[in-house]
């Protein structure tokens, strides 16, 4: 749904074709958030699955986004605010 709503185009470079769905909260993190130890637990969790949760990026530009994440889990931006 993330790619529809983005019609396929990297929403960083706007380039179209070798695209991935990020997560803007880590997935990670709202599993923690939420204590989520199961599947069935992930399924009913609507923040895992909101489409506003995640973003379009192509290989290159998802890569360069995680590589500004810091140890603590925190993007480069959430540290700033």
């Amino acid at each position: 749904m993330v790619f529809i709503r983005d019609d396929f185009i990297c929403q960083e470079c706007k380039i179209i074709g070798n695209i991935q769905a990020h997560h803007k909260k880590r997935f990670g993190t709202l599993l923690y958030k939420y204590n989520i130890k199961t599947v069935e637990e992930a399924l009913k969790c609507g923040e895992l699955w909101d489409i506003d949760n995640g973003i379009t990026y192509c290989i290159n530009c998802h890569k360069i986004k995680h590589k500004k994440v810091n140890e603590n889990g925190k993007s480069k931006e959430e540290v700033k605010h």
